[in-house]
């Protein structure tokens, strides 16, 4: 819930990102930025370095607050997982790549993803057993937005993939976790 960091700089305000790697700038009030075409599997949680958050203060002690949203996949079955890939269906909807961060309303920062981004972001997940009597859970950290027409998931094991979809819109909030309901991972074999 906090943490301490040093840092210098100079000035009558604080613009801060984590994680850092991934910005590309500041100008004004729009930090620019690139999200990662790829996440790594966490237990029970979002991988590390996955989960964009800002703070603005003009004081040393920095409030920081989430830009994205959280999409929870509950399954269960008996395969290994080895990548879970999410796509938008609607070709303007973008989840990856180049993008921007709005920080004018410091309690409020709004993530908008550039055209001509990415649809995809794939989570990596090196073999993660399933159970047939409880779901695992798998989180992927998914921009703020309306995804018009849905999105579509593709499981891959070390024996074939699966292709779950919707295509209603579906509106993911800063801050959400958004759950889907538990399903049985059944292959494609081959």
């Amino acid at each position: 819930t906090t943490a301490t960091s040093k840092g210098y700089g100079s000035g009558e305000s604080y613009v801060a990102l984590y994680p850092g790697n991934i910005a590309k700038g500041l100008e004004g009030n729009e930090i620019s930025l690139n999200l990662p075409s790829e996440q790594i599997y966490a237990e029970n949680s979002f991988g590390l370095n996955s989960f964009p958050m800002v703070a603005v203060s003009n004081q040393s002690s920095l409030s920081f607050r989430n830009t994205c949203s959280v999409l929870r996949i509950s399954m269960t079955g008996h395969h290994n997982i080895k990548s879970v890939v999410f796509k938008t269906n609607d070709e303007d909807v973008y989840v990856s790549g180049p993008a921007t961060i709005d920080v004018s309303v410091p309690l409020n920062p709004q993530l908008r993803m550039q055209r001509g981004a990415s649809r995809e972001v794939t989570l990596q997940c090196n073999g993660v057993g399933l159970k047939t009597d409880q779901p695992t859970e798998f989180h992927m950290v998914l921009p703020a937005q309306t995804y018009k027409g849905g999105f579509t998931l593709t499981i891959n094991t070390s024996t074939g993939s699966m292709t779950k979809s919707t295509t209603e819109d579906v509106v993911l909030e800063r801050s959400q976790i958004r759950n889907l309901k538990t399903f049985t991972c059944k292959l494609d074999e081959g």
